[in-house]
């Protein structure tokens, strides 16, 4: 079957979380014959995926504000992809934020509408967000309600869910969606690329890979590595820029012995050969995320929550713990150093099961649901 699609993503390609994804979802349907146009913010810095319109836009300049300077860049995206769909399409995919204007116009087009579900339904996602700013007395609210608003606005128009996982699926079907347009097309990773590694030396090293903010729960790592009083000389690696809300929470932790703060990193594979296991007690993820994925393709077996499991199994490629447990996140690392040949068992494992999500299963993932929407 023969599909024209059209993929729209306010961002630069391939850059890390939305704009990685959006780089292999137009690359596999490239390679499958179906782009007919993808639009994309300024340059593409990756290889060659195909046909790219790329809209323009400045960088924000000093002092202007953050979220006037992305809602004014969003919207007029927005209204640029609205007017050039070409009407030919039969399959639009865009991202929830900047699609109130050009998911409405497909749909006016007769073209299939289909978005992104690799977080939880924005409403769902804002509610354990706010709860937790709420816990941690922090004023500035994770999404404003004009905000969630405005994203549920915007699903209005959205006919199909291609959702990260079944964390993901099941709370667009808790909020209305039926079943039969929520499809489960999970991420990939490049195996080729990330490999596992010799470690340089004998120190038990746990990495957590992301953002650092509440979402992603450091704010439960960090006391679980402060209490963990037998830790000998391990170390912790934060890697990952620091969200500005929670600076102060992190602040006690800033000199913690056997913490090391990286923001940044060209060496993901690296940095993930030289650990043991990889930690990520999130909140709200939509059940998986990149990042361990990534870590997952390196060898290291994982410690994560219920909100962002995905595709690790209890037991097998690592520990599955509770939300907000910081007794539960000592316990795994504590296992890990105390159990050196459980952790090789659960890396091996964690490899051989990343094989099973490359990008080109994605694509096939996403080929498939296509097909069927058709």
């Amino acid at each position: 079957m023969q599909i024209k699609y059209v993929h729209s993503v306010c961002s630069e390609i391939p850059r890390g979380g939305v704009g990685g994804i959006a780089y292999h979802a137009i690359g596999e349907m490239n390679k499958r014959g179906f782009l007919r146009k993808a639009y994309i913010m300024n340059w593409n810095k990756g290889g060659d995926v195909g046909k790219l319109t790329r809209f323009f836009f400045p960088p924000k300049p000093p002092h202007f504000p953050v979220d006037a300077y992305y809602a004014v860049r969003n919207a007029l995206f927005d209204s640029f992809v609205a007017a050039t769909i070409p009407r030919d399409a039969d399959i639009f995919h865009g991202w929830i934020g900047h699609g109130m204007k050009s998911f409405a116009k497909a749909r006016t087009l007769g073209i299939k509408t289909v978005t992104h579900g690799a977080s939880l339904h924005p409403v769902e996602q804002n509610k354990i967000l706010m709860d937790e700013f709420a816990r941690y007395k922090i004023n500035d609210a994770p999404l404003s309600a004009k905000t969630v608003d405005g994203y549920v606005k915007e699903l209005k128009n959205v006919q199909y869910i291609a959702a990260s996982c079944d964390v993901s699926a099941e709370s667009f079907v808790r909020q209305g969606w039926d079943e039969s347009h929520v499809f489960e097309t999970p991420f990939g990773v490049d195996t080729t690329r990330y490999t596992p590694g010799t470690k340089s030396d004998d120190v038990f090293r746990a990495i957590f890979i992301g953002t650092v903010g509440l979402r992603k729960g450091p704010q439960y790592l960090l006391p679980a590595w402060s209490s963990w009083k037998d830790k000998g000389d391990s170390e912790l690696v934060m890697l990952g820029p620091l969200e500005g809300t929670v600076q102060p929470i992190m602040k006690p932790f800033a000199n913690e012995k056997g913490v090391t703060w990286v923001k940044w990193s060209d060496d993901l594979k690296g940095m993930c050969n030289e650990a043991s296991v990889f930690v990520l007690p999130a909140l709200e993820e939509g059940g998986t995320t990149l990042a361990q994925l990534t870590a997952m393709a390196c060898g290291l077996p994982c410690i994560v929550t219920h909100a962002t499991y995905f595709p690790v199994r209890d037991g097998k490629e690592g520990i599955i713990i509770n939300e907000r447990n910081v007794k539960q996140i000592k316990d795994a690392l504590k296992y890990f150093k105390d159990n050196p040949s459980e952790t090789r068992r659960m890396g091996r494992n964690a490899r051989k099961r990343a094989e099973k999500y490359t990008w080109d299963n994605y694509g096939r993932s996403l080929e498939k649901m296509f097909k069927a929407i058709m």
